[in-house]
């Protein structure tokens, strides 16, 4: 056996290795969310969501039943269920890409979904109503050309980029400039 000796730069070693992509997130405002669990990026878009209604003076609180939250107008007795979807948008390739899986159309109580595109230094979310999403989920171009769980109508995907963002109600976005 031999006994390895010298000095290795690893941070020079990962910085080639990081996709292109990748290095818009070093030092980041959101960087640590890239280290999330699945479960904890989806935590994010809940909290974010509810904090940002609490703000705008609703009542909105996390749920498990058919739906990740659900919001009223202060004093109000109609609660609104929301599917929250939550991604980080790809930066590697050519353009912009936010991918969202999941969406159950099946689950009845659920009457809006939203979906937050987490990028380095901002967030986005965009939002339709169900009755929005399932009238137009074969004629949007997100919902066409997505992956989706091969051999089952019980859950569906989304994927926005640039030139098809337009199809969806973006009711949120923090981003200062051009900054990504």
């Amino acid at each position: 056996m031999i006994i390895l000796t010298g000095d290795v730069n690893t941070s020079r070693t990962i910085d080639k290795l990081q996709r292109k992509g990748n290095k818009l997130w070093i030092g980041s405002v959101n960087e640590s969310f890239k280290y999330l669990s699945n479960q904890g990026k989806g935590k994010f878009g809940v909290l974010t969501i509810i904090n940002l209604l609490k703000q705008q003076g609703f009542d909105a609180e996390s749920i498990n039943d058919e739906g990740d939250i659900r919001y009223k107008k202060a004093g109000k007795k109609r609660w609104i269920k929301v599917e929250v979807k939550t991604c980080t948008v790809n930066l590697d390739g050519a353009e912009e890409t936010a991918w969202f899986n999941q969406i159950r159309p099946k689950q009845k109580s659920w009457k809006e979904v939203w979906l937050v595109s987490v990028y380095p230094n901002h967030v986005k979310i965009f939002a339709k109503s169900r009755k929005e999403f399932l009238d137009n989920v074969e004629s949007m171009d997100s919902t066409k050309r997505t992956l989706n769980h091969v051999g089952t109508d019980e859950l569906l995907g989304v994927t926005l980029r640039p030139d098809n963002m337009h199809e969806w109600n973006l009711v949120y976005s923090n981003q200062d400039g051009d900054l990504l």
